[in-house]
């Protein structure tokens, strides 16, 4: 009876604890110091609120019926320490919070007065990326802290990249202590990335520009939304209504990158192909796609 008692009472405090934390994100503000590295800072923060969202999705944490009845398997002791790693993640942001505070309480540079940068700073392609990707992360929550806080700047660019490690080390710990089905993490990545494509205001940023912008955010931050970008690149390059094949015939859909791609970004191809049918016979080969591979036996 205890420890059915440890694991409900625990399962109370771990939810609180993480809808915290995923607020926790939404009140870090970057000082005008950052300049033209702002968005990549910004976006690489709202990209671990997203997989700490994530991870709590995967395993329940704030679903009906409860965290603890939909983890059969959880332990008093792995809850603690799981509540321990999210409250950890909510110190990060207190300590350096309290760093910045002899800069200036009201958020402004002391030694110009002027305001922190936010979102509104943002290019609009990239600020969109970032409201979708919070709104996702927030929807997650389900609850709110009990004490609202007021925002602050972090006004150090070594210490926001200090911040960032620091959680990505605590969110790959709590990954370890409470890991979430595989299938199930990448599955709620792919509609996070589907939810992101699908908010394209009249079209006008194309699917690989998202992808590569997410999937060079996520390098060593999340390696799930990162592969997951990967294959729906992989996937894109147009649409095929029907296919008749005899004989010899192939025919490959899609874009395929593998290793041999040694560019610093995913290929940005921004052309799409739409076949309505395709009849292949003898040994005929059609590719609707690119491909970025060493050796390849398609043709062959």
């Amino acid at each position: 009876m205890a420890e059915v008692f440890g694991i409900v009472s625990g399962t109370v405090g771990i939810a609180s604890a993480f809808s915290s934390c995923v607020e926790a994100f939404d009140y870090v503000q970057l000082s005008r110091r950052f300049g033209k590295d702002f968005e990549t800072h910004r976006l690489t923060l709202t990209l671990l609120q997203l997989r700490l969202s994530r991870w709590g999705a995967a395993v329940g944490i704030t679903s009906d019926p409860p965290f603890s009845l939909s983890q059969p398997d959880a332990r008093p002791a792995d809850i603690a320490n799981a509540r321990q790693a999210i409250e950890k993640i909510s110190m990060l942001f207190e300590d350096s919070e309290n760093v910045s505070r002899p800069y200036n309480s009201a958020g402004q540079r002391p030694e110009e007065g002027l305001p922190a940068l936010s979102e509104a700073d943002m290019n609009a392609f990239l600020r969109k990326l970032n409201k979708r990707m919070r709104k996702i992360a927030e929807r997650r929550q389900k609850g709110v802290g009990f004490i609202k806080k007021v925002r602050w700047v972090l006004h150090d660019r070594e210490r926001c990249s200090r911040l960032v490690e620091d959680i990505t080390k605590l969110l790959d710990l709590l990954e370890q202590i409470f890991p979430a089905p595989e299938k199930r993490s990448a599955q709620l990545a792919r509609e996070e990335l589907e939810e992101i494509i699908g908010g394209r205001d009249g079209n006008s940023e194309s699917l690989a520009e998202i992808l590569n912008v997410v999937h060079n955010l996520a390098d060593g931050v999340d390696e799930v939304i990162k592969a997951k970008a990967l294959v729906m690149t992989e996937e894109g390059g147009g649409k095929i209504g029907s296919i008749s094949l005899s004989d010899n015939a192939r025919v490959m859909q899609g874009n395929t990158v593998t290793s041999a791609w040694k560019g610093a970004v995913l290929p940005n191809d921004r052309s799409r192909g739409y076949i309505g049918s395709i009849k292949a016979t003898g040994n005929s080969r059609v590719m609707n796609g690119d491909r970025y591979t060493d050796n390849d036996d398609f043709w062959n």
